[in-house]
This record gives structure tokens, sequence and C-alpha cells, in this order.
């Protein structure tokens, strides 16, 4: 293979390669970096991998690169479908919100976790980042799953927690709310709602319940505030 025809042949590769990714961003909606997910990030090393190993090494054909390529992209595709359908897939796959700051009080358990590693100095760093420059502004404050900073000052309000997704109870949301199932089930039922008839639970305000059904029926309903209730 003289030269030329090697440039044009690597040139094809990387052409190829820039499509095939280009593409897949476009059918799964993700053009920003903010919505990828863990998966995405790993399978970007293992693409850049694909791409950067085969486009210059001329024994390995074009047919093979381009499957190589697309099997990836396929593998990717599969593992964020199993993680968004099935929530133990979800919770071994993905990272959690932190809560740091809950109510005005530092969540020590939380913070100090050695899984976790929740550096302090890039905590406070990424508050004024945020124009808040003392922790006593502070009503909540978590890192979430994707790594940016959620901050509510005081007297701002309070986050809001998804609690059911597709009918299945979120864990996690109800253990950084400081509740468990049988005290989110009390109230749907005090609400005449079966879970299963359930497409998805908000709660919101520390005393708001915004409940999506299966069929698109919302149910809107205050209660009365967490801090009160058993």
């Amino acid at each position: 293979m003289t030269e030329t025809l090697s440039i044009l042949y690597t040139f094809n590769k990387i052409l190829v390669g820039f499509v095939v990714i280009i593409i897949y961003l476009k059918l799964s909606n993700k053009s920003q970096v903010s919505e990828l997910t863990p998966i995405d990030f790993i399978g970007n090393f293992i693409i850049g991998g694909i791409i950067g190993g085969m486009i210059y090494n001329p024994d390995i054909s074009f047919f093979r690169y381009f499957i190589m390529l697309v099997s990836a992209i396929l593998l990717i595709s599969c593992l964020n479908y199993i993680s968004s359908k099935f929530m133990f897939a979800r919770r071994a796959i993905m990272s959690v919100p932190i809560p740091v700051i809950v109510e005005g009080k530092m969540q020590l358990d939380w913070v100090t976790d050695k899984k976790l590693k929740v550096d302090l100095i890039q905590f406070m760093s990424m508050l004024r980042a945020k124009n808040i420059f003392s922790l006593e502004e502070v009503e909540s404050a978590q890192i979430e799953a994707n790594g940016e900073l959620t901050v509510i000052k005081k007297g701002e309000g309070a986050f809001n927690y998804l609690l059911v997704q597709n009918g299945v109870v979120l864990p996690e949301e109800l253990t950084q709310l400081g509740k468990d199932e049988d005290w989110l089930l009390q109230h749907m039922k005090a609400l005449n709602i079966d879970l299963e008839e359930v497409f998805l639970v908000e709660f919101s305000n520390k005393s708001h319940f915004y409940i999506v059904k299966n069929n698109g029926t919302v149910v809107s309903k205050d209660i009365k505030p967490i801090s009160l209730l058993p």
C-alpha cells in the first residue's frame, strides 16, 4: 500500500468513527457532557481505544474496525437501557447523590464515608463558585450523581425527591429524605393509591406529594410537614 493510499485509508477510518459516534449521540439524545452516565464515560474510553488503536494499524481491516466500533456502541446502549429499567442494575452501576448539608446541618455520616470520599476543600470551592461564602447561608446542599453541586440557601425552600419510578420504590431517595418504605406506603394508602398503578412519586417542599399514575392521572397533595410525621 502506497503512502497516499495509507493516508486515505486512515482518514476513512477516522471519518467513519466520527460519523458513527455522531449518529449514536443523536439517537441517544446525549449532546451535553452533563447528560452522560458513568456507563457513557467508561464507554468513551473503550471507543477511544478502538479508534486510536485501530485506525493506524494497516493489518486491521476496515470491516473489523467498523464491527468493533458498532459492537462497543451497542454494548453501551444496552447497559444504559438495563440500568434505566432495573433498579438493582442502576444501584450497582450509577452513583448516588451525596447529601452534605440537610436543614442547615452537616451530614457527617455521609461526608466521612470512605466509599463516597467527599472532598471538603473542593466542596467549599464549589460553594464559592455559586456565590455562597459561608456555610451558615446554606439550608441544603448535595453533590449530584453527575458531580454537580445543588444548593438551596436558607429561606429558599427544600430539595425534591423522586421516591417511586415505574412502580419501583427508590430506597436511596427515601434514605436521604430520612424516611422508609413503610412511611411512603402509609401515605399512598391514605391517598387510596396502589404502588402498582404509580408511574412516579415526587416529594417536595417537605410536605407535598406529586404523583403521576400509569394512565397519566396526576395527584397533587399537601401533607403535614415532614418533621411532624412519625
